[in-house]
């Protein structure tokens, strides 16, 4: 046995450090969310003056807009998420509506699945459930100045200071040929 196999398990424990691994417990949503973006397509029939004068307005506004086919130009816009939560809370609240992420204790240590200068990614075994679906164990990912996630199947959540955080997209028709998309970070406590 070589000195690296010797301690590369030490390696892995200090580097496990960084983890912040919940105990047994029950986090539930409680109504608190956050816009983290705002994104609204819009699409422009530019056979007409009003129509092309509609595209220049926006490009104006920073939208980037391309010729989709026949007559038609898509406007893409990121515009200020302030004053949005009104704007989506009875979705988002839809949404979440009875959500909870619950931890059994955990199973056994992590153990580390890819060690790269930039990112980890370790094997939890933990069992527990999100959103009414079970998971037998997780996926726990660090990027280098950057987010901790876990990831349960398809789905997952940020981990931060106070709990964990679900981020997902919801789609508002705001007009006819006008969409909002917004990205929300739904807070478990």
């Amino acid at each position: 046995m070589t000195l690296l196999n010797l301690l590369l398990p030490i390696i892995a424990l200090a580097a496990s450090s960084d983890l912040r691994l919940p105990e047994a417990g029950r986090f539930v949503y409680g109504g608190q969310f956050e816009v983290l973006q705002k994104r609204v397509v819009e699409g422009v029939h530019v056979n007409t003056e009003e129509g092309q004068a509609r595209v220049d307005e926006l490009r104006k506004q920073g939208y980037a807009c391309t010729f989709a086919g026949n007559d038609l130009t898509r406007c893409v816009g990121f515009v200020s998420v302030e004053g949005t939560e009104a704007e989506v809370a009875t979705r988002v609240n839809s949404l979440m509506q009875d959500s909870f992420l619950e931890f059994a204790a955990r199973e056994g240590e992590p153990s580390l699945q890819v060690d790269g200068e930039t990112y980890q990614e370790w094997t939890v075994p933990q069992s527990g459930s999100f959103r009414g679906n079970a998971f037998a164990g997780y996926r726990y990912q660090i990027l280098t100045d950057g987010p901790h996630k876990m990831l349960f199947g398809t789905d997952g959540v940020v981990v931060d200071e106070n709990g964990f955080s679900y981020v997902t997209t919801i789609q508002k028709h705001i007009k006819r040929f006008v969409m909002a998309s917004y990205i929300i970070s739904a807070k478990l406590r």
